[in-house]
């Protein structure tokens, strides 16, 4: 049995949890045998607290929408790795791995990040269910490094210095971008746009979700505190459009309109239909 008294580890058991309640979606079962009873508690809580009872659902289509991009995009051929910031739990390149696997492609290299405590933890707790997620010809495809996000932005340093053996990669940002720095954000941005061949994935909140979600204002007003990471910023259309000037594509989606979609094809009714009730979550993909 998983066991942690980390609150940082706490909150990464949360997403972990809520990613594997809705597998029709996420197409994860796995980052669920990373939780402890003390996580998956912490997540109950939370739904409780803040009245979302939608949460898990959200999560979700928010793995299963990166999953499947991660898929299309891999598949093209135009990229040789794929590097998660802030991976927490989330078993998503390992779910990545062996789909692409199951097609033939086997020349992706992964690599999970995080800050080291958790990297630790999470290779601890891999290690245990090893035989239980992913093959071991599959699993040494699969990289973890210790990456403070807001520390290498301070220092400048280069994602071509921290990844030097990436040389067309696709970044996932999931879950995590609202609890960085707008300087930090910007650095990111920046060091994605650098590369002649790279592409990004990630979440956020937009500017105006407060105003459009009861749920979502619920929570950002009273989160700090409970989860030991802070929200420090939400996207603009000023973000956006200098997002634009640096990428030579840019797709903008809805988590709505991906809910509602993945609903239609499992044969269920969606259940995102009240903007009150769920975080106005939308995605970016970006790529030059």
């Amino acid at each position: 049995m998983m066991t942690s008294n980390d609150p940082n580890i706490s909150s990464a058991e949360m997403t972990a949890y809520w990613r594997s309640l809705f597998p029709q979606f996420s197409e994860d079962l796995v980052s669920l045998k990373l939780t402890s009873p003390s996580g998956i508690s912490k997540a109950k809580e939370f739904e409780t607290k803040f009245s979302y009872p939608l949460v898990g659902r959200k999560v979700s289509v928010r793995a299963g929408f990166i999953l499947e991009n991660i898929i299309r995009l891999l598949s093209s051929g135009k990229y040789d790795s794929c590097i998660s910031f802030a991976s927490g739990f989330s078993l998503l390149t390992h779910v990545a791995a062996q789909k692409l696997a199951e097609k033939g492609i086997n020349n992706i290299t992964f690599i999970d990040s995080d800050l080291p405590n958790m990297i630790d933890e999470r290779g601890k707790r891999i290690e245990k269910i090893s035989s239980e997620i992913l093959s071991k010809e599959h699993a040494k495809k699969i990289s973890l490094v210790s990456l403070d996000l807001e520390t290498a932005c301070k220092k400048n340093q280069s994602f071509k210095e921290l990844f030097p053996t990436c040389k067309r990669p696709l970044f996932i940002i999931e879950g995590v971008i609202y609890f960085l720095s707008q300087e930090c954000v910007k650095w990111i941005i920046s060091n994605v746009a650098h590369y002649e061949n790279a592409a990004m994935i990630f979440d956020y909140w937009p500017e105006e979700g407060v105003g459009q979600s009861m749920c979502f204002k619920r929570v950002v007003d009273s989160l700090k505190g409970f989860i030991p990471e802070n929200i420090k910023s939400f996207w603009t259309a000023q973000n956006i459009s200098q997002l634009r000037s640096s990428f030579l594509v840019v797709e903008d989606y809805k988590i709505s309109d991906i809910e509602h979609r993945m609903s239609k094809e499992n044969k269920e009714p969606p259940q995102f239909n009240n903007q009150q009730e769920f975080f106005p979550v939308k995605f970016i993909i970006a790529a030059q």
